[in-house]
C-alpha cells in the first residue's frame, strides 16, 4: 500500500498535487481499510480516521481526541510500545502487534508508527497504521489446538507429545543433562 500523508489534523491544508480533490483526500481516509491515526510528540492522539473509531466500538472523534495513546494499550504491552514510540520520534520506523481494550474487550492489533518529519532531523509526529487481527489470531490459536490436542478428551495428543519430547532431548543435550521417558502399554487401547 503507498500512502502520502499530510497530517491528519490539518486535512484542508493538503496540497492539491496529492489530491487534486480534498474531497478524494477525505474519502481515501475515512475508507481506508485499516485505522490511520497521528500522535503528537507528548503521546496524545491527535487524529483519527472513521475506521479507527469503528475499530475501537467509538462513535465520536471527541471521545479519543487528547488521549494518551498508551493509556488504550494493555499492560503489559505498554513499556515496549513506550519503547517504540520513543523510536519512532528519533526517526525509525517499526512494526509491531499489541493488545488494546476495546469496550472492555482485549484485541489484538497489527500495527506500525511512520515518523512524520516536521523539518530537517524534527519530528513532531507519529504517524500510525493499524489493523484489528483479533480474528486472525484466535483461528491460528484454534488450528494449533486441533492439531496439537485430542478432540474427544481435550488431552495432548502424539504430535504434541513427539514435539515435546524433541524439545525435552534438545535442552537434555545443551545442558548435559540425562532423559528418561516412561512407556506404559494398555492392553486393546488405541
Amino acid at each position: 500500500m503507498i500512502i502520502s500523508v499530510a497530517s491528519l489534523a490539518q486535512r484542508q491544508e493538503v496540497p492539491q498535487l496529492l489530491f487534486p480533490e480534498q474531497e478524494i483526500y477525505q474519502t481515501f481516509l475515512n475508507n481506508a481499510p485499516v485505522c490511520i491515526h497521528e500522535i503528537a510528540h507528548d503521546g496524545r492522539l491527535t487524529a483519527m480516521n472513521d475506521t479507527g473509531l469503528k475499530m475501537l466500538r467509538l462513535n465520536d472523534i471527541k471521545q479519543i481526541l487528547g488521549c494518551r495513546y498508551l493509556s488504550l494499550v494493555a499492560d503489559e504491552d505498554k513499556p515496549r510500545i513506550e519503547y517504540l514510540m520513543l523510536r519512532a520520534f528519533k526517526g525509525y520506523s517499526c512494526e509491531f502487534e499489541f493488545q488494546l481494550r476495546c469496550n472492555g474487550e482485549l484485541r489484538v492489533f497489527s500495527s506500525c508508527f511512520i515518523p512524520i518529519e516536521e523539518n530537517e532531523d524534527n519530528i513532531h509526529r507519529i504517524i500510525g497504521i493499524t489493523q484489528d487481527i483479533t480474528e486472525r489470531k484466535n483461528s491460528e490459536e484454534e488450528l494449533y489446538h486441533q492439531a496439537n490436542y485430542d478432540l474427544l478428551t481435550n488431552l495432548p495428543n502424539r504430535s504434541h507429545f513427539t514435539d515435546s519430547v524433541r524439545q525435552a532431548l534438545i535442552q537434555a543435550r545443551r545442558h548435559r543433562h540425562g532423559l528418561a521417558i516412561l512407556f506404559i502399554d494398555l492392553d486393546n487401547f488405541k
